[in-house]
């Protein structure tokens, strides 16, 4: 396995290295809800996936948070500081959310 490990899958421990990381098995690679590639797809079919939270944020919720805060005279990067995420998966929260605001009024 790579040694570029920063997290355990969320259920049965194993270390998960990125999902980009493709000379890793797929069991080995991080997917959604913290959980390893083969754990998230055994709660997947056994309809359990919901029992585990996410750990990403709608974009909707971030675009609420980013009007709020920038009406209170903060800028992107202390907003997305203030909400506890990295400026890059701010921004792009923020473009899906637009580009779903866009393709809904189309």
């Amino acid at each position: 396995m790579a040694t570029e490990t920063k997290s355990r899958c969320g259920k049965c421990g194993r270390p998960m290295v990125s999902r980009k990381n493709r000379s890793a098995p797929t069991r080995d690679r991080k997917y959604g809800r913290g959980l390893c590639g083969g754990c998230y797809n055994r709660e997947y079919k056994a309809g359990r996936i919901t029992e585990h939270p996410r750990s990403t944020r709608p974009a909707a919720d971030v675009v609420e948070d980013w009007e709020f805060l920038r009406g209170q005279g903060y800028t992107k990067r202390e907003a997305a500081e203030r909400i506890g995420m990295r400026l890059t998966a701010f921004n792009r929260a923020i473009l899906r959310h637009a580009a779903r605001e866009r393709a809904v009024s189309s």
